[in-house]
This record gives structure tokens, C-alpha cells and sequence, in this order.
């Protein structure tokens, strides 16, 4: 039987980025003992990690989130120098409604973020993709800009293992072992163990049903959401970079590839053991936002669509901590479409409450706030 100190289960960003902090912070205090990440898919980062836009922003949900993402941000420039892994392009966000973004503005000033309202002409790559749109009140967000996911999850990756950490990929757990009331393994798919006396659930839209499987269920829900590759009319993008981002009626395109990556950020239910498949209706939605928002491209031919799963907790903040009922049982899960903003800084927390230390958002991330009134018991 294979054995482990701590069993990190989810090879994405948030697993990851809590393997490495647990390696950079457990390393100091003993905390990291034998560290084991498992990945169900043949790659780590194969799933929704590495099928999303990439991009980073600061400022959405509200002031946990730009914390996190803002930490995040510092500790990306730890793992490499410079803008290696964070190309600061800057985002403009829009609404109809401009106290959307004077919210937005205000948790910006709280981070310290560089944020300012747009007159027309001040960005003219911008002012082309919005020319006949139906949007005039722009926020610019000096801080955000495009992330290298592959360059980020492979940098992760290497630095757990140069410590001391395992992978192993193609590891399917079926379920968390308890007794007594404490975790003592894992149970894979084909009837293997892994005794372990930590847990972390960072396994995105399945961390629920495993959760469950300990009698620690926590009312995470998945869902799909589409992605598209747009290649504009010339056959060349925005050389600036820019991610344009409406936050009334959503809808986002960011210049990729001499086209753009866009989403109408639909959001359908979707159960995590079904892989999310593509609905053309989705397109339609998808023109008719950009019609109304950045004519410019709405009439881009889509040479690409696909489809990946966010997951979030109820109140959407992510969930990191102990699980107040399973001793040995973590938590980093819940990111919904933050992950790349937020996993780094939610996977320092989680680092530093495993080795009881105090972190100033612990109480508003903890899994405590999103328990259910039953639980299932241990199967």
C-alpha cells in the first residue's frame, strides 16, 4: 500500500498551487512531510485549468476575491521574474449601468490597483471593437492582462517536484477512507489504497462528491460554460491585447492568435462525471451580446468552440480551509472562473491553516460558512 503524509487529489491550478505552497511553506516548518498529488486525467492542467480564456482580473466579485487576486499576482511574480507568466495587458469592463463599475473602481482603490474611467479616444484600438455598441461607461484596469496557463501549471509542476513532492497521473480516487472520524486514505478506482492522514479536495467539479464520500458534503455545484475562437474578417487580432469584459449583460473577447477568444459567460447546470459538451444556441447568444457590445467582431467567422465546468460554492467565494467535521480533511474548491486569480493566494491560506497558522480571510473562506443542514454519512 502506497502511503502519503498529505494526498493532494486534483492536478489543475488549485491543485497545484496547493502542492507547491504546501512544499515552499511545509518546508519550513516540517509541515510537508511526504507530499502525493494524484490526477485522474493522463496531463495535469488537461481539464478546466487548461481550457480556459487566461485571463487574470483583479476585480469582479467582491473584496475577498480582488485580495486574493491581487496576492496571487505577487506570488506569480515569485515563481518567475518579471512578466514571464503575467502579460499585463490591462482590461476594460463596461456596463450600462456605471455603478457596476464605480464598484469595481472602489475595490480597486482598496487593493492599491491603478483603475480609471475611459473618455472616448483615449484607447483607439478599443474605441474600433466598441464603435456602434450600445455601451459608452468604460473602466480600465491597469493590473489585468493574459496569463501563460501552460507555462504556469508546467512551472508549478516542476517546482513540487524539485522539493521532494509526487505525481501521479491517470489515479482516479473513488472515494475518502474514515475512521473514527478522521481521514486515513483514499480508495482508487481499481480497488487501491493510498493511507494518508491529510486530504486536500482540489479536484474542481468532483471535489463535492468526494466530500461526500467522507460524510463532509458541501453544496458545491458545476457549470458549463463556452468558449470560442473568433478569426476576424483582415485575419488579424488587436496587437494590444486588450480584454474587453461587459459586466451587465456578460460578455467578454480578448485578442489571441490574430482572432479573439470570446464567451457570452453562459452558465447551464452540468454534472461533473459527464464531460460538458458544445451547444450551437450558444453562438446565437454569443452574436447577439457582441452585436450589441463589440460590433466590430460580431461578425468574425467561429473556427473554434468548446465547452469547460466551473464549480461554486453558493455565496460564489471560493472554499478553503478545514473541514470542521472530518479532522484531516482540506478544502481548496469553489474557484468558478477566479481559479487562475485566486488559486495561488486561496492555496497559501490553505498552507498556512494546515499548519495552524492564523490568515486574516479565513473566516470568509472557511468550508464552515457553506455546511449543509444534513450531511451524508461515510460510505
Amino acid at each position: 500500500m502506497q502511503q502519503a503524509d498529505t494526498l493532494v487529489i486534483g492536478g489543475g491550478i488549485a491543485g497545484l498551487s496547493t502542492l507547491w505552497s504546501l512544499c515552499v511553506r511545509g518546508a519550513r516548518s516540517g509541515l510537508a512531510g511526504r507530499l502525493l498529488l494524484v490526477e485522474k486525467e493522463p496531463i495535469c492542467g488537461s481539464a478546466a485549468s487548461g481550457r480556459n480564456a487566461g485571463i487574470f482580473r483583479h476585480l469582479e466579485h467582491d473584496a475577498v476575491s480582488a485580495r486574493l487576486a491581487s496576492r496571487t499576482g505577487a506570488l506569480l511574480a515569485e515563481l518567475a521574474p518579471g512578466d514571464e507568466l503575467l502579460r499585463r495587458t490591462g482590461a476594460v469592463y463596461l456596463s450600462s449601468n456605471v455603478d457596476d463599475l464605480q464598484r469595481l473602481a472602489v475595490l480597486g482603490e482598496e487593493q492599491a490597483m491603478v483603475t480609471r474611467f475611459l473618455e472616448l479616444g483615449e484607447m483607439p484600438s478599443v474605441d474600433a471593437r466598441l464603435e456602434g455598441g450600445e455601451v459608452r461607461a468604460r473602466l480600465f484596469v491597469e493590473d489585468d492582462g493574459v496569463l501563460d496557463v501552460h507555462g504556469l501549471l508546467e512551472r508549478l509542476r516542476r517546482c513540487a517536484l524539485s522539493r521532494g513532492a509526487s505525481i501521479r497521473c491517470n489515479t482516479t480516487v473513488e472515494r475518502i477512507l474514515v475512521r473514527g472520524g478522521r481521514v486515513v486514505g483514499v480508495m482508487l478506482d481499481g480497488g487501491e489504497e493510498i493511507a494518508c492522514g491529510r486530504i486536500v479536495l482540489a479536484s474542481g467539479a468532483w471535489s463535492a462528491s468526494l466530500g461526500k464520500s467522507a460524510g463532509a458534503s458541501i453544496p458545491l455545484e458545476p457549470f458549463r460554460r463556452h468558449l470560442v475562437f473568433l478569426q476576424t474578417e483582415e485575419g488579424s487580432g488587436v496587437s494590444d491585447g486588450t480584454t474587453i469584459w461587459r459586466v451587465d449583460d456578460q460578455v467578454y473577447a480578448r485578442p489571441e492568435s490574430g482572432g479573439f477568444l470570446a464567451s457570452p459567460c453562459d452558465e447551464t447546470p452540468w454534472p461533473a462525471a459527464v464531460s460538458p459538451e458544445t451547444d450551437k444556441q450558444v453562438l446565437l447568444e454569443l452574436a447577439d451580446r457582441l452585436a450589441r457590445t463589440m460590433p466590430a467582431i460580431a461578425s468574425s467567422v467561429v473556427r473554434r468552440q468548446w465547452a469547460c465546468l466551473r464549480t461554486f460554492a453558493p455565496d460564489r467565494r471560493p472554499v478553503v480551509g478545514a473541514d470542521p467535521r472530518v479532522e484531516g480533511l482540506y478544502w481548496l474548491a469553489g474557484l468558478g472562473g477566479q481559479g487562475l486569480s485566486t488559486a495561488l493566494a486561496g492555496a497559501e491560506a490553505l498552507a498556512r491553516v494546515m499548519n495552524e497558522e492564523e490568515h486574516i480571510l479565513m473566516d470568509a473562506l472557511s468550508p464552515a460558512r457553506t455546511l449543509l443542514k444534513t450531511t451524508a454519512s461515510p460510505s
